[in-house]
């Protein structure tokens, strides 16, 4: 029975090797692959500055809002030529969130068996294995992240 393989990596050099290595020791041809991007909000709360215009401020955070998505995008594009190329079919998906919070969720819903996280464990990923065993206690889903490029933090 195939299985199905979710991806989230954030388009540097590190996770597009993890992910074409993975691809090729461990995906099969008819195994479902899902690449994931999540793409952060800007601010959670409004900003008041009496110095800046509500209008100004606004159309600034929506030009770094949708450069942020495009570059999301593009970093999916990238996965999926990768992916292309050693003969696989993708889907691809781009949310908007917490991304610790946005993948966890997102594995939970679409029923994963394994979420592979290309992480250095730097970032906002960085405890997302211990949260997925937390919040799915249930879930079959393994979640490998290879360490990419870095050394293990202390």
């Amino acid at each position: 029975m195939p299985s199905r393989y979710c991806f989230a990596g954030d388009g540097s050099v590190h996770p597009e090797k993890a992910f074409e290595r993975c691809l090729e020791k461990f995906v099969k041809k008819d195994d479902e692959v899902i690449l994931l991007s999540v793409v952060e909000p800007l601010l959670d709360m409004p900003v008041w500055d009496p110095e800046y215009s509500a209008a100004g401020l606004s159309e600034i955070l929506e030009d770094l809002t949708k450069a942020s998505k495009d570059r999301a995008f593009q970093t999916l594009e990238k996965y999926r030529s990768i992916g292309e190329r050693l003969g696989f079919k993708l889907g691809t998906v781009l949310l908007s969130g917490n991304p610790r919070e946005v993948i966890v969720d997102f594995a939970g819903s679409a029923q994963v068996d394994f979420l592979v996280v290309a992480s250095r464990g730097l970032g906002a990923v960085r405890q997302i294995g211990p949260r997925l065993n937390q919040r799915l206690p249930c879930s079959p889903c393994s979640v490998p992240s290879p360490r990419c490029g870095a050394s293990s933090p202390s």
